[in-house]
């Protein structure tokens, strides 16, 4: 990618960027700052694209909706438990820029994507007494939103209880 600067005459720098960031050296890319932001964009793009190749194209429709809903929160208490078990064995929480760690920003990203899951189930169209549901789907339901609420972070908890009552 080529430097976003300007030159003193107005026309766009020549020089390429330094990888992960949109200016040059000459034009700052190598301050502590810059240099941070190119890693944490270089880190990122890593994982956007493992991501997509894991992420078919075309995924399978979903048959069996509350069982899926139930793996999905699962998967990401799982995922959450696993980036706090990263967090503890860390060494410092951020570096020298005081940029967070990867892992941090990992597992707050899990608990964010936990909390918006368990919000958008709690606005599913389903009447108080669960019309709508079956009784098996309700006792789904019941125990997916239970299990989540027990191991959400307090400030997630408190949005899902208030997503809960439509607050």
């Amino acid at each position: 990618m080529q430097c976003k600067a300007t030159r003193r005459d107005g026309s766009q720098c020549k020089a390429p960027a330094v990888k992960g960031a949109t200016v040059c050296r000459m034009h700052g890319g190598t301050a502590p700052q810059v240099r941070a932001a190119a890693r944490r964009r270089v880190d990122d793009d890593a994982a956007a694209t493992a991501l997509a190749a894991l992420v078919p194209d075309q995924p399978p429709p979903v048959r069996d909706p509350m069982g899926a809903l139930a793996q999905l929160a699962g998967e990401l208490v799982a995922a959450r438990e696993a980036a706090a078990g990263l967090v503890a064995r860390l060494d410092a929480v951020a570096d020298p820029a005081g940029n967070l760690a990867a892992e941090i920003r990992l597992w707050l990203a899990l608990v964010d994507r936990s909390a918006k899951a368990l919000i958008e189930l709690a606005k599913l169209d389903v009447g108080d007494d669960g019309e709508g549901l079956g009784t098996d789907q309700q006792r789904a339901l019941l125990a997916v939103v239970s299990g989540v609420i027990d191991v959400a972070p307090a400030e997630g908890r408190a949005a899902i209880m208030e997503a809960l009552n439509g607050e």
